[in-house]
């Protein structure tokens, strides 16, 4: 058995391979687990309650597990795709705003918009009106792409671009904007992308200047 298949089965009931083979070819493996609640499990017909229950808690173990702390230092994109980590699910897309010190320490974790399965209408001056009311030096953003595909589009380069441009007016930094689509991400300023399940590079830190990573 592959191992996800293996640590699925060890949360079902003695005889249960089969099953887990089953349930994870229905839901999509992995994303789709991270998508369903207990009852929704339940609805597959392919685990009890039980089971479900356990799957559900291991599920949100693992998810805060990956979450970035809430003080630490945002010193690389994989943090700011790991901040709001309920994006990595959502069906609806959303844009977080992440004011910070000038040591990138996170002052707050704030969702700014929310809009379909495609995209939400934001206003720049409005961002920038929540980072200088949050005594902030600069910011991060990160929305969520419901299609599963982080690559940033073109309308989020250019807004990108664009922000940017207008905080440095106010003498604030846009350290980056962050796209994550089910586990991957990608960044709308740097030549960077990966997984939210890779490992936190140990060289990781911001560059000297203030501009981020």
């Amino acid at each position: 058995m592959d191992p996800l298949t293996t640590a699925l089965t060890t949360l079902l009931d003695p005889g249960g391979c089969d099953r887990a083979t089953a349930l994870l070819a229905h839901v999509g493996a992995p994303r789709g687990l991270l998508r369903l609640s207990a009852p929704a499990l339940v609805a597959t017909r392919l685990v009890s309650a039980r089971e479900a229950s356990r799957i559900a808690a291991a599920v949100e173990l693992f998810v805060h597990a990956l979450e970035s702390p809430r003080d630490a230092a945002l010193q690389h994109p994989l943090q700011v795709a790991r901040a709001v980590p309920h994006l990595w699910t959502e069906p609806l897309e959303e844009l977080w705003l992440i004011p910070v010190d000038p040591r990138l320490r996170p002052l707050a974790r704030d969702r700014v918009a929310i809009g379909g399965p495609e995209r939400c209408a934001v206003d720049a001056t409005e961002l920038l009106r929540r980072v200088l009311l949050a005594g902030a030096s600069g910011c991060f953003l990160v929305h969520n792409h419901p299609s599963g595909d982080p690559t940033p589009s073109a309308l989020d380069v250019r807004f990108t671009a664009e922000l940017t441009r207008r905080a440095a007016q106010l003498s604030l930094v846009v350290h980056d904007h962050v796209v994550v689509g089910g586990q991957r991400w990608a960044s709308c300023l740097r030549d960077a992308a990966g997984s939210v399940l890779d490992p936190l590079p140990q060289d990781a830190g911001p560059q000297p200047g203030g501009a981020g990573f």
